[in-house]
């Protein structure tokens, strides 16, 4: 996929994002994981806009229990949470991919 193809499907966080990760040397396997990259983050600007929207709390009274409340966090929350793992482990994998291209692993017994 192009790069300016990427760019038109991806929200301003996304784009930023692959601007910052992508260039002429990326391997097209790390193009893939940084678009999920990409992909995620606008994901999570989404969520955070709907928590902000509908907020995150639901505060629920519970009549079986004697007038008793219950606080419940919303589902965007918890999605959010995930989604927030996801890219992390994504930009991760992507550092590793960056600091070490050929992904070849080190042998410490190679010198020897």
């Amino acid at each position: 996929m192009a790069d300016d193809e990427q760019e038109s499907r991806l929200s301003a966080r996304g784009r930023r994002l692959w601007d910052e990760l992508v260039s002429e040397s990326t391997p097209e396997t790390t193009k893939a994981l940084i678009e999920e990259a990409c992909r995620t983050a606008d994901r999570l600007d989404r969520l955070n806009w709907a928590c902000k929207r509908d907020g995150i709390i639901e505060l629920i009274e519970r009549e079986d229990l004697d007038g008793t409340y219950s606080i419940e966090i919303g589902n965007a929350m918890a999605e959010a949470r995930q989604q927030g793992q996801a890219l992390k482990n994504l930009l991760i994998e992507i550092g590793k991919r960056s600091e070490n291209p050929s992904g070849v692993e080190d042998d410490i017994l190679d010198g020897l």
